[in-house]
């Protein structure tokens, strides 16, 4: 709690606004761009990427405030329900996303069947909240986070030892994503001390895995795309290859037909 003079005040509230917007700008604009690649490319990675960031955005705003000053100013009580089940939902699209970005299911069964239980976890949690019993499903679900980005380690170390751009990008990203995150978990679990860093390192994370992990899948896709560009042209030259050597087979079976019949005429 902080004593304010009017002026003070005033002041801080346009900076503060002024960081949220652009702060939610950022986010918006690059959901938007995902929205355009899926429309274009159809790749389910970008939906989800677009749901996550859509349910982050109302999920911070929720948290700050700004939907109950400008939304819904005479129903704080709604504001805080739809705050436990925002976090449901964006917990359950977290690992949903970075489970298909981080390939766990090809590269990590074990993280993969965790990640799973996670999302059952942020479902079960988002049911209980409707049943009022957020506060002790929450702390389940935190719990539950906390030793998943524990084990960031391991597909990090993967990811990085591919010496790829994209690769080094998504590792960097997701440890800056963990390591903020996990501060802001502990924070609401009072297992550190809450402060205003602990809380504002959670909005952090999300810039720290936008502007790294935006770069990364598009530069990975990027390859996908040249990868699959060039196998459809080594498919056109092998279709190629095998025309021609049908039509020199058939015109090597002329010659030996035309062969044949010229040495058994005389005889």
């Amino acid at each position: 709690v902080k004593l304010w003079q009017p002026p003070a005040f005033e002041e801080h509230l346009r900076g503060s606004y002024f960081g949220f917007g652009l702060y939610f700008s950022l986010i918006l604009t690059v959901l938007l761009f995902n929205a355009a690649n899926w429309l274009v490319s159809r790749r389910a990675i970008f939906l989800v990427y677009v749901g996550y960031l859509l349910i982050l955005m109302l999920q911070w705003l929720t948290t700050n405030g700004l939907t109950a000053e400008f939304l819904l100013p005479e129903r704080p009580d709604l504001v805080n329900f739809g705050l436990g089940l925002l976090i449901s939902l964006g917990a359950a699209m977290a690992w949903l996303f970075f489970m298909m970005i981080l390939e766990l299911k090809q590269y990590h069964p074990f993280l993969y069947r965790f990640s799973q239980f996670g999302i059952a976890i942020s479902l079960v949690t988002f049911v209980a909240t409707l049943a009022g019993h957020y506060q002790v499903f929450m702390m389940i679900l935190m719990l539950t986070g906390t030793v998943s980005l524990l084990t960031v380690p391991w597909p990090m170390w993967r990811l990085w030892n591919t010496g790829e751009t994209w690769a080094r990008l998504l590792a960097l990203a997701y440890f800056l994503y963990a390591s903020l995150i996990l501060t802001n978990i502990l924070g609401n679990l009072a297992i550190l001390p809450f402060s205003e860093w602990s809380f504002h390192a959670g909005m952090a994370s999300n810039i720290a895995h936008i502007l790294f992990l935006h770069f990364a899948i598009m530069l990975h896709y990027r390859r996908v795309e040249a990868d699959h560009a060039a196998m459809l042209e080594k498919s056109v030259q092998a279709q190629r290859q095998a025309a021609l050597d049908k039509s020199y087979r058939e015109d090597q079976d002329r010659l030996l037909a035309m062969i044949t019949h010229e040495i058994r005429t005389p005889i």
